[in-house]
């Protein structure tokens, strides 16, 4: 029977139950942006560890060092964006 279901019809059994055992499901909106920003700055912070220690111990930037400065700065706006349209535009998390 699992085979059969669409996620389409998941979510309407899901609003049917909800309407019939007049029962609200709890948000979880902010448990879902609390996650997404405390890994993205993590994320960001381990990079600059990365950074500040790699010029403390060799006193030089590596190519490899530019390529994951790049790759964070890149990520900064694609979590943002992530978390915003998941949040607002989707309504995950309700």
């Amino acid at each position: 029977m699992l085979k059969n279901c669409t996620l389409a019809d998941a979510i309407a059994l899901g609003k049917l139950q909800e309407q019939i055992c007049g029962l609200k499901p709890e948000s979880r909106q902010h448990t879902l942006l609390v996650v997404n920003l405390v890994t993205g700055s993590l994320a960001i912070f381990a990079v600059f560890l990365r950074l500040a220690s790699r010029y403390l111990v060799s006193k030089q930037i590596w190519p490899d060092d530019i390529v994951i400065t790049v790759a964070a700065i890149l990520v900064i706006p694609f979590c943002g964006l992530g978390t915003w349209s998941e949040l607002m535009i989707l309504s995950i998390g309700k």
